[in-house]
């Protein structure tokens, strides 16, 4: 991809884009039962791409149109998403919408991220204004430009979404497999089977040792390994402990 950084401007978000702050509607308005629109309040609704409603607003004061940049304004300050649907926006939520590349912009948005939420103020609920999201510079490529950088985004976040997949699928095949090891009569596919198996107790084919020196200096064994270092779900260790420092 060849950039032509020459024909590159510096913009402020609010040229380029609308920019609505949410407005939280009455609280008598809210409801869980699917009734109006979906409605956004922080971070909490905010996922990888798009947003996920817990609740519906039937009277909204100020809305979002489909393919709206989502950002939160309220901490944590910066967390971007798409909306994929119209919808309600409280006061922890803005909507930027833009006639050029939304993407571009969404892309740009994600790579300041903290720069975002150290402009975060107040002293209960850090926030940033509309102003000073309007007042945000940005470095604006020509149009076709832009796409070719959304696109490539796009297409990186697009491996990462099948290599997830991936990892959940085999994740997956090795839970199947585990449970099947620990049945009653034990099977791995048509390689293991509960005729081939014996019972025996654990402690017949292992060592458990449950005392240790707890003096570094006066023993060879200078680290342990606690569960906090224990991976979850594969059991790979992620660190040690010093036994020096207890």
């Amino acid at each position: 991809m060849e950039l032509r950084k020459d024909k590159w401007e510096k913009k402020e978000l609010g040229e380029i884009a609308t920019i609505i702050m949410g407005q939280s509607p009455p609280s008598t308005t809210y409801n869980l039962t699917g009734e109006g629109l979906p409605f956004f309040q922080g971070k909490t609704e905010i996922t990888d791409k798009y947003p996920v409603a817990v609740k519906w607003c039937s009277k909204p004061n100020k809305i979002a149109e489909p393919n709206d940049i989502l950002i939160t304004v309220r901490a944590p300050v910066g967390s971007t998403n798409i909306a994929d649907q119209k919808c309600c926006i409280g006061r922890g939520i803005a909507a930027i919408r833009s006639q050029g590349s939304n993407d571009y912009i969404l892309c740009f948005l994600q790579s300041v991220e903290k720069e975002l939420s150290l402009k975060g103020t107040g002293t209960i609920f850090g926030g940033i204004s509309g102003k000073v999201l309007s007042e945000l510079s940005i470095p604006l490529p020509p149009l076709e430009e832009q796409k070719q950088i959304a696109t490539l985004f796009q297409s990186i976040e697009n491996a990462i979404e099948r290599v997830d997949g991936q990892e959940k699928n085999l994740k997956s095949l090795q839970k199947t497999l585990s449970n099947g090891l620990v049945n009653k009569s034990p099977v791995l596919g048509n390689l293991l089977s509960d005729k081939n198996c014996n019972l025996c107790m654990f402690k017949d084919i292992t060592d458990c040792i449950e005392t240790h020196d707890k003096k570094p200096l006066e023993s060879r064994i200078t680290r342990f390994v606690g569960l906090e270092f224990i991976e979850a779900e594969n059991l790979s260790l992620q660190g040690f402990g010093d036994i020096e420092k207890g």
